[in-house]
């Protein structure tokens, strides 16, 4: 339903040293989705559940933007992890790469 992201210290302290949140339903009106999915109709007449690959891009795109504003050093970040809905697939396709380089 949305994407969080928590920034913690390098150091055993366990706390969160900024946080923020994107709601897909709210933040990212143009991928019509209720809950966080879409439910498309298959060719068979079947109801299948789906989350736009390039939402949970977006969202993340809209966090680091908010943090550039907040005047977060992003360049203390060392690595981002995603992790989300259980049984959830991301596809990369071909030439994915060349979109992740023209990314803000």
């Amino acid at each position: 339903k949305c994407l969080v992201l928590e920034i913690n210290p390098p150091s055993r302290e366990e706390r969160v040293v900024h946080s923020s949140q994107i709601v897909f339903d709210r933040d990212l009106p143009h991928y019509g989705t209720n809950g966080g999915y879409v439910e498309v109709t298959s060719r068979s007449g079947s109801t299948l559940i789906r989350s736009p690959t390039l939402m949970f891009v977006e969202a993340l795109d809209k966090l680091l933007e908010k943090m550039c504003r907040d005047e977060f050093p992003l360049h203390l970040i060392d690595a981002i992890s995603v992790s989300g809905q259980q049984h959830g697939s991301v596809f990369w396709k071909q030439g994915g790469s060349m979109i992740l380089e023209e990314l803000k």
